[in-house]
């Protein structure tokens, strides 16, 4: 019995080289057990890539167990199935590099490979997916939870302090990315029960999407899911259905004084961290964002290189799944004023609220690094699989060709130029965190 439903292909999935229209659409179909298979044929390829995408990540976490997914993540990579090693390591073996990663919104493992290894990854895959919760065991959990420890222990806590501050100020208690960052607290707090009982809410095919693209036969690949997927049971408990809370409203004027936050002693520079609430991943005028992140970062860094006030700067629309933040970092250098660099930053903004001449180039260097990135099938099967797993249309580079110097301008007008946004300062001797609305 083909326990396979096709629904009808999926529309014109925006695709992310000119070559797109020499390319069929993405079917889609659903195993009984829930599994979501997306095929993307293209006959020209000379590889494969594969994914699987779990509608699960950071934002699922308990907030004192922070890590919790990064870690079943780890978990799930070391799984050993039938295969008498661990799945990274048998692709590894093969030649093959497999990828894996947690974001905020999912997990996401994919690869790159020959297409006559498509059935044998396309098993690794089902045996990290049925598997991985019969042989985590107590001596496994325990080395996994060291690895991610280990990872841990080499990230830049000062980031992960401001960063932190800046997610509960941003989003209320309620919002599920009030708490994302994990601290050593929250990993050592992790049991191996932990671990199996979100496997079993989170990682069943019910909640998955493979993706495979390339120089592929449909039939032959339909086949091989039923095969290999298709006996796997479903989840044995719901699942928390997220729907898309507001951020916290920002007040007009609020001051808290920290001295003594994790991470934040030895700052060698003073640094301001302001985040603007902005549209969630693929909603209008989040593209827009982005290329302006690109516009804003090159006239920032020209302006304080001339003045020799700000060390470094950095730039970016945090695009996320249910909300996301614009959020710009300033490293001031010693003796110049706080104040002084956020009327520069405030002037610029407005600039920007204008069409400017220099969109051209930032749009293009949105486009370009999206084309670059697709022709890594691999990354192509992730983005695809992530994307429909979240229930977003795939993010490839049409979305910023559509884009123009006024729709930039009106999204900078509409969410940042004078909008109510957080201020972080972190000056040598206090730590101030300071949500504002109109600053004069």
């Amino acid at each position: 019995m083909n326990h396979l439903a096709f629904g009808a292909a999926l529309a014109v999935l925006i695709a992310c080289g000119p070559a797109a229209a020499a390319r069929a659409d993405v079917t889609r179909a659903q195993l009984a057990n829930g599994l979501t298979l997306l095929i993307e044929e293209r006959t020209s390829a000379p590889s494969v890539g594969v994914a699987v995408a779990y509608g699960v990540g950071k934002r699922d976490d308990p907030p004192e167990l922070a890590g919790l997914a990064h870690l079943t993540e780890h978990a799930m990579a070391n799984c050993q199935g039938h295969l008498q090693e661990g799945a990274h390591a048998r692709l590894e073996r093969l030649g093959v590099s497999p990828t894996a990663f947690t974001t905020v919104d999912a997990t996401v493992f994919q690869s790159t490979l020959p297409g006559e290894l498509l059935e044998t990854v396309l098993w690794i895959e089902a045996q990290r997916m049925a598997f991985t919760l019969a042989l985590l065991d107590e001596a496994a959990f325990e080395r996994t939870k060291a690895v991610v420890t280990r990872e841990w222990e080499r990230r830049e806590l000062q980031r992960d302090a401001i960063e932190t501050l800046m997610l509960r100020a941003l989003y209320p208690e309620s919002h599920p990315y009030h708490n994302l960052v994990e601290t050593e607290d929250s990993l050592s707090t992790i049991e191996l029960d932990d671990v199996q009982g979100a496997f079993q809410r989170n990682y069943g095919p019910d909640n998955a999407v493979l993706a495979v693209v390339g120089n592929v036969d449909r039939a032959r690949v339909r086949d091989a899911v039923q095969r290999y997927f298709g006996e796997i049971r479903a989840s044995a408990n719901a699942r928390v259905a997220w729907r898309t809370p507001a951020p916290a409203a920002l007040p007009l004027r609020r001051t808290q004084t920290r001295t003594d936050y994790p991470g934040l002693q030895d700052l060698r520079f003073e640094t301001l961290l302001v985040s603007w609430p902005t549209p969630a991943l693929g909603e209008d005028g989040d593209a827009d964002l982005d290329i302006l992140s690109s516009m804003l970062a090159e006239r920032l860094r020209e302006r304080f290189m001339r003045e020799g006030s700000v060390f470094s700067t950095e730039v970016r629309q945090q695009s996320r799944a249910l909300a996301s933040h614009f959020s710009v970092t300033l490293r001031v250098e010693p003796g110049h004023a706080r104040s002084d660099v956020l009327q520069v930053l405030d002037s610029e903004l407005r600039a920007l609220t204008s069409p400017s001449a220099d969109f051209v180039r930032a749009q293009r260097r949105f486009v370009q690094a999206e084309v670059v990135e697709c022709e890594d099938l691999g990354v192509r099967a992730g983005r695809l699989a992530e994307s429909v797993s979240l229930g977003k249309p795939p993010l490839e580079a049409a979305r910023y060709r559509a884009s123009s110097a006024q729709s930039v301008a009106r999204s900078a007008a509409q969410y940042l130029a004078g909008k109510p946004h957080l201020i972080i300062e972190r000056p040598m001797s206090r730590f101030q965190s300071t949500p504002v609305g109109v600053r004069q």
